[in-house]
């Protein structure tokens, strides 16, 4: 088995493993072998913890983005999504 990446009918980029002898043009009828849907994550709630979080650290006008402060956007950004994506992986190994 190999794996192979493809992207399917909507632009999503997809893995599978396919026989060896299968091209990656195959790739949608091997077995799938992706990271955790994403779309799964509710896209409401991190706005809302990451609105909070540039509130707290007041991230407010693009002037507070001057500094440091793009800095600061970055981890606000990196924690709150970081933490969805952690726990979305950790329910689909359970």
């Amino acid at each position: 088995m190999k794996a192979v990446v493809y992207k399917d009918e909507n632009g999503w980029l997809r893995r599978s493993l396919v026989l060896d002898t299968m091209s990656a043009l195959e790739g949608q009828k091997g077995v799938p072998d992706n990271p955790p849907d994403i779309a799964e994550l509710d896209w409401n709630e991190i706005a809302k913890e990451l609105n909070n979080l540039l509130i707290e650290r007041n991230l407010i006008s693009v002037k507070d983005l001057r500094g440091q402060g793009i800095n600061h956007l970055h981890n606000a950004v990196q924690v709150v999504v970081t933490k969805k994506i952690v726990e979305l992986y950790k329910s689909k190994e359970a």
